[in-house]
């Protein structure tokens, strides 16, 4: 089964390291001093929930402050998110089994919608889309494209190969195509929660409702390669803009009144600190999901 693997770090801001990847919830210029990755060798190759647990035993305190995280912590992330993984060394990875159908069709979601596991007939397949009439898209590409000049690659060229998991290019079998549809479920899952926020924004203040698009990500990841920086530099990397509809100051004025401001908020700018990347790495999100802010 072909799955993707994800950055620990890109749940909603990623935080960027020159030569590491941390966590990060602040801005700072200067990590704090990192305790040693334990030497482990587990029984498993790959392992989650409980069963991570009962292997890492008395070793989950050491996993846990490297991670950046209490043993509390550690456990209840290893317990809620499946797709939370330690390897053979206890290092942690996030695995995404796109293949399979989304939770929400496992969950009983309501039949005839864009996410409850029901497929489209396979002719359609290259047709899908979540929202017509959006005025911004993501296209998801599984048919293979020659790149240029991309935020992935300047001065060279880049063929990316089509989807294919039966040795077969430029060909889609039945379980190829059921395996895409699948995989853009997931994907239409994810943006179709910006709705819904809109009537909620507290299921999003964990997060001051930052996003970041993953083409943003990786120009972030791009240009602290180029930068030449030395030693080691966090930043956070976010899109310019929130994930809600309301202007930046109303959320704050309702949702955050006691927190202190330094300037004056403008339209839906984000309220996670990109400055140090703009002003070190050169950093600009170009896809933010409404627009400019």
């Amino acid at each position: 089964m072909h799955k993707i693997l994800r950055g620990l770090a890109t749940a909603a801001a990623t935080a960027l390291g020159v030569a590491a990847f941390q966590p990060a919830f602040a801005q700072a210029s200067t990590a704090s001093a990192k305790p040693a990755f334990p030497t482990l060798t587990l029984a498993d190759a790959k392992s989650h929930g409980q069963r991570a647990l009962d292997l890492l035993g008395n070793r989950l305190p050491d996993v846990a402050a490297f991670y950046g995280r209490t043993p509390e912590q550690f456990r209840a992330l290893l317990l809620a998110d499946r797709m939370m993984k330690l390897d053979r060394r206890g290092r942690l990875f996030v695995e995404d089994e796109l293949i399979a159908p989304p939770p929400a069709a496992l969950a009983g979601a309501a039949p005839g919608g864009v996410i409850d596991g029901t497929l489209a007939p396979l002719d359609q397949t290259f047709l899908l889309h979540s929202k017509p009439g959006s005025k911004r898209t993501i296209y998801l590409n599984f048919k293979g494209a020659v790149l240029n000049n991309t935020a992935w690659n300047t001065g060279s060229t880049i063929t990316a190969l089509p989807y294919d998991t039966d040795g077969v290019p430029y060909s889609f079998s039945t379980t190829e195509l059921q395996a895409i549809q699948y995989i853009w479920q997931r994907v239409a899952e994810d943006y179709a929660a910006f709705d819904g926020w809109q009537d909620d924004p507290l299921t999003r203040i964990w997060n001051v409702w930052g996003y970041i698009d993953g083409r943003d990500g990786a120009q972030a990841v791009r240009l602290a390669l180029e930068s030449g920086i030395t030693g080691f530099e966090r930043f956070i990397i976010a899109n310019s803009d929130t994930v809600m509809r309301a202007p930046s100051a109303e959320l704050a004025d309702r949702y955050l009144p006691d927190v202190p401001r330094t300037r004056e908020i403008v339209g839906r700018e984000t309220l996670l600190s990109i400055e140090k990347a703009r002003r070190l790495l050169g950093y600009e999100p170009a896809h933010n999901h409404y627009g400019r802010p």
